[in-house]
């Protein structure tokens, strides 16, 4: 009878530990079926914004995951987002310049593959790395104009509140709120 309890708990706490990786295989899955570049974007973008992977070191590990199956299927676009995720991680961690240089890397990527919504999101992360701001705010402007171009509206949202959280860090709340704003009416 131990033996059957032992195991029972054995597939039940197999179950949180490994779940993740299944969900990343899922994803994998779907990444591979969609030859859409916008839409593979779409897709992986969403998943990081999963509630379930809102932890940074989880998202760092299924941007390594990612990372990993763009080296094999040869999947720049993939590639490109996994890195982007992993310099956020490195940014997090205190490792700014190391951060700094993957974003750049990530970024020199995008532009190579000529899609503005890819490099959108990859500026979006760039913007953070910078203290001044003006260097931020123009980066998160370009965000915006290129969601215009796009018709992206997540990637606007994401420029919208980090430009709002610039304006609150810099104490310009009136300016702050206003974008703000704008972030809630989308």
């Amino acid at each position: 009878m131990k033996k059957i309890y032992f195991l029972f708990l054995m597939v039940l706490l197999s179950s949180p530990i490994f779940g993740q990786d299944n969900q990343t295989d899922l994803l994998l899955k779907k990444v591979s079926l969609v030859s859409n570049a916008d839409k593979k974007i779409d897709l992986i973008v969403s998943y990081f914004a999963l509630p379930s992977n809102e932890s940074e070191f989880k998202k760092a590990q299924i941007a390594r995951r990612i990372l990993q199956y763009s080296y094999a299927k040869k999947d720049k676009i993939a590639e490109v987002l996994a890195l982007k995720e992993i310099s956020f991680f490195y940014l997090t961690s205190s490792r700014n310049a190391d951060g700094l240089a993957i974003c750049l890397q990530a970024l020199k990527s995008a532009e190579k593959l000529q899609n503005e919504k890819l490099v959108g999101y990859v500026t979006i992360t760039l913007g953070f790395f910078y203290k001044d701001f003006n260097k931020s705010y123009a980066l998160y402007q370009k965000c915006i104009d290129i969601s215009d171009r796009v018709k992206d509206e997540n990637l606007k949202v994401e420029a919208y509140k980090n430009i709002s959280d610039l304006y609150l860090e810099n104490d310009k709340v009136s300016e702050a709120l206003k974008y703000s704003q704008k972030e809630y009416e989308l």
